[in-house]
C-alpha cells in the first residue's frame, strides 16, 4: 500500500486536502487534541497545520510524508516504534480501512495514554465497514458522528 501512495504523493493534496479539511471541521466540533498527538495515517500531515499542537505523523509511505511539516515517522500502524503511553492524543483520518485493524488497535491502546482524547474516521464505502465499526466502538469509548464521505469516532482511548 506504501508504494501505491508514494506513486500518487504528487497530487494527493490535490485530490483529497479540501475535503480533508471538511472533515476536520466537523471533528473539531468534538475533538480536543491534548499535549502531544499522534497522527495515525498521516499522508500528507494535514492534521499538523489544522490543529497546531505538537503533533507526530507517522504513515508507511514516506513520500506522502515528505508533502507535509513537523515531526514525521515513517512506519506502519500495526508497528508502531513507541514507548508505552507516549501520546496525550491521537487522530487517525480516512486511513484505518488500510491497516491490519486489530494489529492497529492493539498498537493505538499501547502508545496512548487511557483516557486521552481520540478521533479516527472511517470510510463509509469501506467494504469491512461493518466489521471496523465493531472493532473501534468495542476498543474505545466513543461516539458516532457523520462526516461527509466517513464516520468520526470521537472519545475516549
Amino acid at each position: 500500500m506504501a508504494d501505491y501512495y508514494d506513486q500518487i504523493s504528487e497530487g494527493y493534496d490535490g485530490l483529497y486536502l479540501e475535503e480533508q479539511k471538511k472533515k476536520l471541521e466537523i471533528i473539531a466540533k468534538y475533538f480536543k487534541p491534548k499535549k502531544v498527538m499522534l497522527d495515525l495515517g498521516a499522508g500528507t500531515c494535514i492534521c499538523v497545520m489544522y490543529f497546531k499542537i505538537k503533533t507526530i505523523s507517522v504513515d508507511p509511505s514516506a513520500e506522502m510524508l515528505s508533502k507535509g511539516s513537523g515531526t514525521k515517522v515513517k512506519a506502519s500502524a500495526e508497528s508502531l516504534p513507541f514507548k508505552d503511553n507516549t501520546f496525550s492524543s491521537m487522530i487517525c483520518l480516512t486511513a484505518i480501512h488500510h491497516f491490519d485493524v486489530d494489529k492497529a488497535i492493539e498498537q493505538i491502546r499501547r502508545v496512548v495514554k487511557k483516557n486521552s482524547p481520540i478521533a479516527i474516521t472511517l470510510l463509509k464505502k469501506s467494504s469491512k465497514f461493518d466489521e471496523i465499526r465493531k472493532k473501534i466502538l468495542d476498543s474505545f469509548k466513543v461516539k458516532e458522528y457523520d462526516c461527509l464521505n466517513d464516520v468520526a469516532f470521537i472519545g475516549k482511548a
